[in-house]
């Protein structure tokens, strides 16, 4: 599934229906990535990773909760979306307060209540760190607590505290994402850790408010769509970006509705082909000062997909092959 059948997002299927996977380029619609779908499949690769502790497990959660999970919900109203379009200069459709309770409005009501679920794991004298989310963790067999302080995906940069009553033995394991080149941890200002499958591996005696620091550097990177030559998403670091499209010709569209909105009905601004490589595309863009993980490229601003709410968007560019 993670390899062969899933978009950028982490989302699979069109319309609830699997496809060959040569057929990609077919599916480019307004009902693909559904996000059940990808709630599903969070839960598989949570159960999967207790039997094998394996870290690319994680790389893909963590693709999937920040692409397809955090950008379904509208924080205005708590309504959700069911599918992404990835339909160039579509927009987000969400369900309604009354009419349109979808089994994606069920998850979403599991999905941003968890987003504390899975950070931690730990065998007896282990503790995994898979996620980089603000949290503080008790972990009562070991009489410790740990404090993570970050605004990731915002920063590349994620700080832990660790708070114990008597010195106190562990290893911890911090997951290196795939996504970064070169992973720096430092322990109280010195560097430590070494690399062993996926994971920066500190293992010591503990003191009560040692602090760990995991560097994260990200770039800019183009993933393209499963079995194309033709079209690509753009991310930086984990995070997908969305190229923001305006609101040309949604005056009085209600997007808060039971059926999708096809895009024919609502043509928007039309997008050429680029006739530049993805890489010479991302070598050119331009970060906005003050906005974290935001850039330019000509006259298009790109953003994080779960930040864009209202405007048309475009997550797959095409390029002239």
């Amino acid at each position: 599934m993670v390899g062969r059948y899933s978009y950028v997002t982490g989302g699979n299927a069109e319309a609830e229906y699997y496809f060959p996977p040569d057929e990609f380029e077919k599916h480019l619609t307004t009902t693909a990535s559904e996000k059940c779908g990808t709630y599903n499949m969070l839960k598989l690769t949570r159960h999967l990773f207790l039997r094998d502790g394996v870290a690319k497990k994680f790389d893909y959660y963590e693709r999937g909760l920040y692409n397809n999970i955090l950008p379904a919900q509208d924080p205005k109203t708590g309504c959700t979306m069911y599918h992404v379009s990835f339909q160039p200069a579509h927009f987000k459709i969400y369900s309604h307060p009354t009419e349109a309770f979808w089994c994606c409005t069920g998850t979403s009501l599991e999905d941003h209540a968890k987003y504390g679920d899975s950070i931690y794991f730990h065998s007896p004298d282990t503790l995994y760190v898979n996620l980089f989310i603000p949290s503080k963790l008790r972990w009562r067999d070991k009489a410790v607590t740990v404090t993570q302080e970050t605004t990731f995906p915002e920063e590349e940069t994620t700080r832990l505290t660790i708070g114990c009553d008597v010195p106190t033995n562990f290893a911890l394991k911090i997951r290196k994402p795939f996504w970064t080149d070169a992973m720096e941890v430092r322990v109280n200002g010195e560097l430590a850790g070494r690399e062993e499958e996926g994971f920066i591996v500190v293992n010591r005696e503990w003191h009560d408010g040692d602090r760990v620091e995991a560097r994260m550097p990200m770039r800019l990177r183009v993933e393209a769509l499963p079995h194309s030559k033709r079209w690509y998403a753009i991310l930086h670091g984990p995070t997908l970006l969305a190229g923001k499209m305006g609101r040309e010709g949604l005056e009085g569209v209600d997007r808060f509705r039971h059926e999708p909105i096809d895009l024919q009905d609502h043509p928007g601004p039309e997008i050429p082909a680029f006739s530049c490589t993805p890489e010479e595309m991302i070598s050119q863009m331009k970060p906005v000062a003050g906005q974290p993980q935001t850039f330019r490229f000509g006259n298009t601003t790109l953003i994080p997909f779960y930040k864009l709410r209202n405007d048309r968007y475009s997550i797959y560019w095409e390029f002239e092959p």
